[in-house]
């Protein structure tokens, strides 16, 4: 096998609805088409966006502090 998967933890679920509502939209308007303005809704709809929609949550967490993964696991 030449790839390998991404292992989702049991993570909070706050922590999940924050960044697809919060960061996502942000993530994904960077990886938007250069000639679109910046007020379009965000169309990106490529490999790149949907691994971010699936999994970017989990990568985001692993790069959180000690002290915000306890602050989301509180929130639930």
């Amino acid at each position: 096998m030449a790839g390998s998967r991404t292992w989702v933890p049991d993570l909070p679920s706050s922590w999940k609805a924050f960044w697809l509502e919060e960061c996502l939209p942000l993530r994904l308007a960077k990886i938007q088409e250069p000639h679109t303005s910046i007020l379009d809704p965000v169309q990106a709809d490529n490999e790149e966006a949907r691994r971010l929609r699936q999994f970017g949550w989990v990568w985001a967490w692993w790069r959180l502090p000690e002290d915000l993964k306890a602050f989301w696991r509180s929130q639930g």
